[in-house]
């Protein structure tokens, strides 16, 4: 896959190399753009929109499998980091609303900023309304997995919580159901990324996270270019490890990912209420809830 990067300044330019060539090393990395390619394929032809697409690292491969691009995203500092990455298209969410007229959209993606939103049913209604009405929705998010041992290594190893902007930890299917009820008609959920290659994942953020190797011998802060050659060192032993990790996953065919990407199609936006069941859970969760093998701690 090519890449393709904005005129920047020198600095930028050595910055946005190095955050793609972490983003090829990092197996978790080619692991969602392995799957939202499967909901994307190609979309030569329309017009589409990205929002929080990982501060332009994510905005710049979808740019290159067709139509025109545009991107978006909640904080100025990602905004900026976007824009030098990709140059053109790149606009602030300002109170949670789109600057972009209804109907604009052929394809929205959402990843990684459902999280970011105390009620993310706002954030999903704009969606709706920048979409055609037969419009592709796409949206990206970690699933909660109560009793999780990655969920306990993580707070053990101080990984939890690190991001204090974050409202959830993550979503169920049923609750993602639940958010896109009211107008979307959902396509497909897929769940990726299960226990092993969660457990490498996180040991791996652990050491980049370590402070050892970030002084120089004379106690002062390494560049960031330095600390970039760092972290590349870092996913380059790891991921064959990951690969390992990956192919052990494979054998958990029958447990539930640490991420979750569902599609949908656009209709017009008409609040549903949730039959529920007389335990009180709705037909969703009971539905996903019950099938083999999605009592697994990990």
């Amino acid at each position: 896959m090519r890449f393709y990067m904005s005129v920047t300044s020198p600095t930028d330019r050595i910055e946005n190399e190095w955050r793609i060539k972490l983003s090829r090393r990092s197996y978790p990395d080619q692991r969602r753009w392995k799957e939202l390619h499967h909901f994307l394929k190609s979309s030569s032809g329309t017009t589409c929109l990205d929002i929080g697409g990982d501060s332009g690292v994510l905005s710049q491969q979808l740019r290159t499998i067709g139509g025109v691009w545009h991107s978006a995203d909640i904080s100025a500092e990602s905004v900026e980091a976007t824009k030098k990455m990709v140059g053109e298209r790149v606009y602030q969410i300002k109170d949670g609303k789109f600057p972009f007229e209804d109907g604009k959209f052929d394809i929205v993606v959402l990843v990684n900023r459902l999280e970011y939103f105390k009620d993310a049913q706002p954030l999903i209604a704009e969606c709706n309304r920048v979409l055609r009405s037969d419009g592709y929705f796409i949206v990206q998010a970690s699933q909660t997995k109560s009793g999780s041992i990655i969920r306990l290594l993580k707070r053990l190893l101080g990984l939890r919580g690190q991001d204090p902007t974050m409202q959830h930890s993550g979503y169920t299917e049923s609750q993602i159901f639940d958010m896109l009820k009211d107008g979307f008609d959902v396509q497909e959920v897929r769940t990726y990324s299960r226990f092993f290659v969660e457990l490498v994942d996180t040991l791996v953020q652990w050491i980049a996270s370590s402070p050892l190797g970030t002084k120089d011998r004379t106690g002062r802060e390494i560049s960031k270019e330095r600390l970039y050659e760092r972290a590349f060192r870092i996913y380059t032993v790891a991921y064959p490890i990951f690969w390992i990790a990956g192919q052990l996953d494979l054998l958990l065919f029958f447990t539930k990912g640490f991420h979750l990407i569902a599609s949908g199609r656009r209709r017009t936006w008409r609040p549903r209420r949730i039959p529920t069941l007389i335990d009180g859970r709705s037909i969703a969760d009971a539905a996903i809830n019950t099938k083999i093998g999605t009592a697994a701690p990990f």
